[in-house]
């Protein structure tokens, strides 16, 4: 091999470096741009579940029986936010609590409702990941309105109008998010990069 050729496995040029040992530039700039269009996809998708989930939150004719599916998702797009949401749900189960009659099965299968809400207090902790559903704790609270014909009282009303309100907040700070990361995504994904 004479002076002027390299052999393949020579070291790059600091122009030509990967910031990744043992990769080549190119190979580095394709991953960086597969990388980058994949999670702009992803978070593009999500600001449209945002999106979708915050109009529906807002609209007026909106049953409150869906909630619980509403609930659901918010946990899936904004974890870190769902422990407000849990303490309106014991709040609402306190009142079905308050409300039956005191040897009732129902307040009975209530009390036991918000025994597993401590628990889940107790153990789910990690803002990012969540151990628990917790919309099957709402779905409980409907079912107990419902078995015991209860309707609505103001505590509980103020308690549902704080999720859904408190849903639509949070949702748009998360869409927000998505959206900009959606933007430096597309920024980077319009320039030519190193190695190409």
């Amino acid at each position: 091999m004479s002076k002027e050729q390299t052999s393949p496995l020579a070291p790059q040029s600091e122009a030509q470096a990967s910031p990744i040992p043992g990769m080549s530039l190119q190979d580095y700039t394709a991953n960086l741009r597969k990388t980058t269009q994949a999670t702009r996809d992803m978070n593009a998708q999500e600001a449209e579940y945002c999106r979708q989930n915050i109009a529906e939150l807002e609209n007026p004719e909106l049953d409150k029986l869906q909630l619980p599916i509403l609930v659901h998702n918010f946990i899936l797009l904004a974890p870190k936010y769902r422990f407000d949401v849990l303490d309106s749900i014991e709040l609402l189960l306190r009142e079905v609590v308050r409300s039956a009659r005191v040897f009732s099965k129902e307040r009975t299968a209530a009390v036991k409702v918000i025994n597993d809400i401590k628990e889940v207090k107790k153990l789910d902790k990690d803002p990012d990941y969540p151990q628990v559903d917790i919309s099957q704790f709402l779905t409980a609270y409907f079912h107990f309105m419902f078995i015991g014909k209860h309707e609505d009282n103001h505590e509980q009303r103020t308690a549902l109008k704080h999720i859904r309100e408190y849903m639509i907040d949070k949702l748009k700070v998360v869409l927000s998010h998505k959206e900009k990361v959606v933007s430096n995504c597309d920024e980077i994904l319009s320039k030519k990069l190193a190695g190409e």
